[in-house]
């Protein structure tokens, strides 16, 4: 497990000044002095032609930096990980998500020395609200590629909620994994095709490696004796597909398109095969007589 470690955040705009400081714990030397030093450096090489600075090392710390919509973002941490690029990214994402239009403009502007009071604390309380619900959580080293996917507000928000469904599917498989992703669905937050694909990866990689610890990947006829306690699961090994008849997932439900975006990953994660895709081609949902998973090669 990896447990994350936030020391300071700081937004900074074109002109090098650090508008909005964050730190946790006791207050350590200048952080304005320190911010402005960190941006300037970042300036720097980026004029020298090396391109932008994702992250320094400096004085026992590390520093993480992320240039977006004229703003740079900086984040020091007291160890070095390369997922804190991905939430540094997920962050601002949340900044310039959540606050209004009106206050983004005036943290762009380059001659801002300071933010109005009204729109300080609807900052302060986003990232605020972001690195507490971080630190109270471990982080499973194997989800770090998977969650750098998700939805920024998810992974802010609702990291702590999110953990705690996806644990339940995999370690109540398969007696109450369906329970459980009718929780998922419950959640408006969760139920974004891509947000759901991106947990049904992390289940069936999950599962693969519990059941199949010495493989890499699995073949089709390993992973439909995965799936079959879950479901009844047809194999038409010379297309490569899986067929499901009553499939749990979108049982009850109509759509106009597919919907079962969450098998669809589970499987793929399930396989395990990086040349590998799985598309629903079929789905109940939107009246077709069942559903079905083609594996395709990436193109």
């Amino acid at each position: 497990m990896i447990t994350l470690s936030f020391l300071e955040f700081w937004v900074v705009n074109a002109s090098s000044i650090p508008f909005f400081t964050y730190q946790l714990g006791k207050r350590r030397g200048n952080q304005h002095l320190l911010g402005s030093f960190l941006s300037v450096l970042s300036i720097f090489t980026k004029e020298l032609g090396e391109g932008k600075i994702k992250s320094i090392f400096l004085a026992n710390s590390n520093y993480y930096f992320k240039e977006k919509a004229g703003l740079l973002f900086i984040m020091k941490t007291s160890h070095a990980f390369h997922i804190y690029e991905d939430i540094l990214t997920s962050v601002a994402n949340l900044i310039l998500l959540l606050l209004p239009p009106e206050h983004i403009a005036i943290l762009q502007r380059e001659n801002i020395i300071s933010l109005p009071e009204h729109a300080r604390k609807i900052l302060q309380e986003i990232v605020n609200q972001f690195f507490i619900n971080l630190l109270q959580s471990s982080l499973p080293e194997n989800w770090k590629q998977n969650l750098k996917s998700l939805d920024p507000f998810i992974l802010s928000c609702r990291f702590n909620e999110l953990i705690d469904i996806i644990d339940h599917m995999i370690t109540e498989y398969p007696r109450r994994t369906i329970y459980h992703y009718r929780r998922l669905l419950r959640d408006h937050s969760f139920q974004h095709p891509h947000t759901l694909y991106q947990c049904g990866l992390i289940v069936g990689d999950e599962l693969k490696k519990m059941l199949h610890p010495r493989k890499n990947i699995l073949s089709p006829v390993e992973t439909k004796k995965i799936l079959d306690p879950l479901m009844i699961c047809n194999l038409n090994r010379r297309k490569n597909s899986f067929i499901i008849e009553l499939c749990p997932f979108c049982r009850g439900m109509r759509s106009s398109s597919t919907i079962c975006s969450f098998l669809a990953g589970m499987i793929e994660g399930i396989i395990n095969d990086p040349t590998s895709i799985v598309v629903e081609k079929q789905c109940k949902a939107k009246g077709d007589s069942k559903c079905i998973f083609l594996l395709e090669k990436h193109q």
